[in-house]
Formats: C-alpha cells, sequence, structure tokens
C-alpha cells in the first residue's frame, strides 16, 4: 500500500479503448532486476477485467511499455534526487490514436511496480478489498477507456 504525495494529470485529448477484442502486447525496457514479473503481473490483470484468456486479439492493437531507467536506486547521480519520495516516483503515459500506447516508467523496477499497481487500480478499476484472491474486485465491463495524458506520481 502506498500514499500519493503528488498526482498530476494532462488534460485529455483522446482515447485509448481495451475491450475483449483488442490485441495487447506488453514490452519491459531496463527491467533488469524485475524481468517477467511486472509484464505477467499486468497482463494477468488486463485479461481478467477484459474478461479473456489472451492478450492478443482481432481488434486494434494497444501496446503497453514498462520501463526503468536504473536497477537500484544507489545508482542515481546525486543530483537526480531532490527528495526521498524522487525515488519512487513513476508516470504513466497514454497516448492515443494512430498508434495506441500506454508507458509505465519508474524510476527503478520498484518504482515502475508502483506504477503497475496504480495503472490497475486507478485505471482499469481493479481494487482488493482484502489480500488474496478472495478478496479482488473487478469492474463489471469487460471494456475500458483510457483517458490520454500523463499522470506523474511520487509515493509517499
Amino acid at each position: 500500500m502506498y500514499l500519493l504525495s503528488l498526482s498530476q494529470a494532462c488534460s485529455a485529448h483522446g482515447e485509448v479503448t481495451l475491450s475483449s477484442s483488442t490485441n495487447i502486447t506488453i514490452r519491459e525496457e531496463g527491467l533488469e532486476a524485475a524481468r517477467g514479473f511486472l509484464s505477467e503481473l499486468l497482463g494477468r490483470y488486463l485479461k481478467l477485467v477484459l474478461r479473456r484468456g489472451q492478450l492478443s486479439g482481432t481488434g486494434a492493437s494497444v501496446a503497453f511499455v514498462i520501463r526503468s531507467d536504473v536497477s537500484r536506486w544507489t545508482e542515481f547521480a546525486p543530483e537526480a534526487i531532490r527528495e526521498v519520495s524522487d525515488i519512487d516516483s513513476f508516470e504513466i503515459e497514454i497516448v492515443g490514436p494512430p498508434q495506441p500506447q500506454v508507458t509505465i516508467s519508474g524510476r527503478t523496477p520498484l518504482a515502475a511496480g508502483y506504477g503497475v499497481m496504480a495503472f490497475l487500480e486507478d485505471h482499469l478499476r481493479v481494487h482488493w478489498a482484502f489480500p488474496g484472491e478472495l478478496g479482488l474486485c473487478l469492474p463489471e465491463a469487460g471494456r475500458v477507456d483510457l483517458a490520454e495524458g500523463i499522470y506523474r506520481e511520487r509515493p509517499f
């Protein structure tokens, strides 16, 4: 669980629609310390929310990119950290057509993980009433409309 100390969103100019037919790809960049884990987590919940068994589909394509800058916070240049919360800051960027893409970037793999969880909760409306699958709460519709924009957060 995390608290948000800063949240900034740009105005929406378009939408990215995820549905039961959307062809979804997930790519990782710079996540050597968490290779495969975050894309598997995101893919698992995308399939549950969209009520489908696989990410590939016959409809429009949407790419997801999960990215981190460095493997550990100790690799930052000293001037790169102004406040402790900068270490775990992340950004979710949603770009609409013609090439829809959702990029979740964190300064470290842990920060990128915070971004993935924030995306699941804030954009896909996945919630946990209590730990485990029994506490999982999913939205009713098998379709999600994502507003185009950049969302930056610094967990407290």
